[in-house]
C-alpha cells in the first residue's frame, strides 16, 4: 500500500492529480518513489522552449530577444542533442510573432492589463493540510467586462484543435488544470474568470528530399544511397521551409476564450477534493493497463513487466528535490 504522507509537502498540482487518475502505479513511481525519465520526450522539450519564447512575448520583448532567450534555455537544459528541435521551435516562435504581434487585441489594447506572467501559486484545497498549486502562463484583466483572464499556452499535433467546435475544445469542460486555476483566480480576485487557450499546432515533419530521385542502372547501391543523402535539404533549409509554413498558415495558431460557469466549477472542485482525499489515503498502486499504450506507450512498461527496475534501468533517474522557492502568491483563503 502507498500513502502520500511519505512526502514532505502536500501540494498537489493538476499534473500530479492527472497522473494519479491516469495510472496509480505510474503516479507511485514519479511522485512517491520520485523517479523520472532521464531524457524528456520531444513534445515536452518543445513545449518547454516555446513557453520561454511566449513568456518573452507577453512581457513585451521583441522576436530577437525571445529567440535568444529560447535558444539559451535549450543550451542550459542540454536540449541541443536533437538537431531538429531548435529548428522546429524557432519556426513556431517566428510564426507566433507573425500571427499575433500586430493584430493582438489583448496585447495592443488598453482594454486588457497583463497582471502576471508565469505566475506561481498555492492555496488551500478544502481538504485538511493539503494545498493546490500550479503555475499560470499569464493572468490578464479585461477592464471592459470586469473579467480575469487565465492565459494558457498549449502545443499539440492534434489538428482537431484548428476546429473550435471539435472534441478537443469540448474536452476542456472537464479539464483539471483549467478549473483548478480558475478556482484560484476566482478566489484571489473575487470576480468572474475566463480562460484564454492559446494553441500552437506543432509539426511532425522532418527534412525531405529536394527532388524525387530514382536509382540509376549504372550506379551501385552505395552510390545511390549517397546521392539520396546529398539530395536531402540541410537543417538550415528545413528550418527556413518550416518557418515559411508557419508564417503563411495562420490556422496553425488558434485562440479561444472559454467562460468558466459557476456550477461546473463547483462540481469539478468537489471532484478534485474527493480525488485528493483518496491520494492521501493508503492506496494500492495498481496498474491501469488501458493507459499503457497512451501517447505512444508508457515509459515505465519494462519496469511494470519486470524486465528491469527503476534502480537498474539507465532510462530513469532519481528526481532531486529542489530547494523550495517562495511562491509568487500563497493565499490564506
Amino acid at each position: 500500500m502507498t500513502s502520500l504522507k511519505v512526502l514532505n509537502e502536500k501540494e498537489y498540482s493538476a499534473t500530479g492529480i492527472g497522473r494519479f487518475q491516469e495510472c496509480r502505479r505510474k503516479f507511485h513511481y514519479e511522485y512517491v518513489e520520485r523517479y523520472e525519465p532521464v531524457k524528456k520526450g520531444e513534445g515536452l522539450r518543445a513545449g518547454t522552449l516555446l513557453h520561454v519564447g511566449q513568456e518573452c512575448y507577453w512581457n513585451g520583448h521583441n522576436l530577437k530577444a525571445a529567440m535568444s532567450a529560447m535558444n539559451g534555455e535549450a543550451t542550459e537544459l542540454g536540449y541541443t542533442d536533437d538537431p531538429l528541435l531548435l529548428p522546429k521551435v524557432n519556426a513556431y516562435l517566428r510564426g507566433y510573432y507573425h500571427r499575433w504581434e500586430h493584430i493582438d487585441d489583448v496585447q495592443n489594447s488598453n482594454r486588457y492589463q497583463v497582471l502576471a506572467v508565469e505566475h506561481e501559486f498555492s492555496y488551500p484545497s478544502g481538504v485538511d493540510g493539503v494545498m493546490f498549486a500550479g503555475k499560470i502562463d499569464g493572468v490578464l484583466y479585461d477592464t471592459a467586462e470586469n473579467v480575469t483572464i487565465m492565459l494558457e499556452h498549449k502545443g499539440t499535433s492534434n489538428k482537431q484543435a484548428q476546429d473550435i467546435s471539435s472534441a478537443y475544445w469540448d474536452h476542456l469542460q472537464m479539464n483539471t488544470q483549467l478549473y483548478l486555476y480558475a478556482d484560484y483566480l476566482t478566489k484571489k480576485y473575487s470576480r468572474p474568470v475566463q480562460a484564454l487557450w492559446d494553441v500552437t499546432i506543432t509539426s511532425k515533419s522532418k527534412p525531405s528530399g529536394k527532388k524525387k530521385i530514382a536509382k540509376r542502372k549504372s550506379e551501385t547501391p552505395e552510390e545511390f544511397a549517397q546521392r539520396k543523402l546529398d539530395n536531402m535539404e540541410t537543417i538550415e533549409d528545413y528550418e527556413n521551409r518550416l518557418t515559411m509554413t508557419y508564417i503563411e498558415d495562420s490556422s496553425r495558431y488558434v485562440r479561444k476564450r472559454i467562460p468558466i460557469l459557476e456550477h461546473r466549477l463547483k462540481y469539478k472542485m468537489e471532484e478534485l477534493q474527493e480525488i485528493v482525499r483518496e491520494m492521501q489515503s493508503d492506496f494500492n498502486p495498481v496498474r491501469n493497463v488501458t493507459a499503457c499504450s497512451s501517447f505512444g506507450g508508457c515509459t515505465y512498461m519494462d519496469v511494470c513487466l519486470g524486465y528491469t527496475t527503476l534502480e537498474d534501468s539507465a532510462r530513469f533517474q532519481k528526481r532531486i528535490k529542489p530547494n523550495k522557492k517562495p511562491k509568487t502568491e500563497e493565499l490564506p483563503f
